[in-house]
């Protein structure tokens, strides 16, 4: 073969290859309407994205056009992109917050106020991602939210709760 007959080769396949290698794109997104449970202290969504892989169907969910569930998303500070393996986070939930009660320092009467962050655990697993996700170092409300990422044949069905007292 030629110089130029490998030249040209090479370079048809270098064209080629980012199409060859490209992951396809993740499927449409569809949820069910909120549910409440456990006598409305456990709220349930459930979402599926058709033909992606966990990686994708996170990017899928996380800019989604479903205004409550991208807010869900964005509001529990969650990185725009899947870390690669299991890690912890600790995330500054942004600004503070005043606690509705006053604590006495040196003989004064002071607000409490709370610099909350949030605190995520992701896990992952060959088909599964699963998120914890909890606000530390608030004021007493006590919440959290799990999400989970789990591959169903060739669909990823993510269920959404958010736990509160």
């Amino acid at each position: 073969m030629t110089n130029m007959k490998k030249l040209m080769l090479t370079s048809a396949l270098a064209l080629c290859a980012p199409a060859a290698f490209a992951a396809p794109a993740a499927g449409k997104v569809s949820c069910t309407p909120e549910q409440t449970g456990v006598g409305g202290m456990v709220n349930t969504t459930v979402c599926e994205v058709k033909g992606a892989s966990l990686d994708e169907a996170y990017r899928a969910l996380y800019h989604t056009k479903n205004k409550h569930i991208k807010s869900y998303l964005h509001d529990l500070k969650l990185p725009a992109k899947l870390p690669a393996k299991s890690t912890k986070l600790l995330v500054p939930s942004g600004g503070t917050r005043d606690c509705g009660s006053k604590t006495k320092v040196d003989g004064k009467w002071v607000d409490d106020v709370a610099d909350p962050k949030m605190e995520l655990n992701i896990t992952r697993r060959p088909d599964q991602v699963r998120i914890l996700a909890q606000e530390v170092d608030n004021c007493v409300e006590v919440e959290n939210f799990v999400i989970t990422f789990k591959r169903v044949g060739k669909n990823v069905k993510m269920v959404y709760e958010w736990h509160h007292a």
